[in-house]
């Protein structure tokens, strides 16, 4: 389980926009693709956020 204050900071920003694609938060973060993907797989697996749309089209919202 990850244990540090990525997720706070995807929910936080999350608060301030309708939604977001992986690449927005990757930047966000400084981090890959693939690894911003391990944090919203987290968030989404606890409910806390939402997937919208397939693929390259993906985007994410609070729940």
């Amino acid at each position: 389980m990850i244990t540090d204050d990525k997720p706070t900071i995807i929910l936080t920003y999350l608060k301030g926009k309708s939604s977001c694609k992986t690449a927005e938060l990757s930047a966000l973060l400084g981090l890959k693709p693939t690894q911003t993907k391990a944090y919203l797989y987290q968030l989404l697996q606890e409910g806390k956020i939402v997937a919208h749309g397939a693929n390259k089209n993906r985007t994410y919202s609070l729940a």
